[in-house]
């Protein structure tokens, strides 16, 4: 097996083509969602946003993302963009435990961790 497809593999196997993380696909304004045993993960293009003008949350089994960018081109004339993703998380997803980050090539990564099971 070459190494160059080693990132396909997962613990249960080669990753279907379909599934694989599409660089391109993600710039142009589709989101990858994942899930695993330990988490749940989107990863979405939000070049034209700073982090500021993000807003991220986890309500009812659900991750939120918003996002506004109003800038003022002129004294009487302003850009208003904007956007609204809703994605349903997995059962036993703790959305308390939500994070995320902006890499350098402005994809946002969402990660949210499974409920830890108390053991007794």
């Amino acid at each position: 097996m070459s190494s160059s497809s080693s990132h396909y593999l997962t613990p249960q196997g080669p990753v279907p083509r379909e599934r694989r993380r599409s660089t391109s696909a993600i710039l142009s304004g589709l989101a990858e969602v994942t899930h695993a045993r330990d988490k749940f993960m989107v990863e979405m293009s939000v070049e034209n946003y700073t982090p500021d003008e993000l807003s991220i949350r986890s309500e009812d089994g659900h991750v939120f993302v918003v996002g506004k960018n109003d800038k003022k081109n002129h004294p009487n004339e302003s850009t208003l963009k904007s956007f609204n993703r809703k994605f349903k998380m997995p059962d036993g997803m703790d959305g308390t435990g939500l994070s995320w980050e902006i890499c350098k090539d402005k994809v946002l990564t969402i990660t949210v961790p499974r409920k830890q099971i108390e053991k007794t």
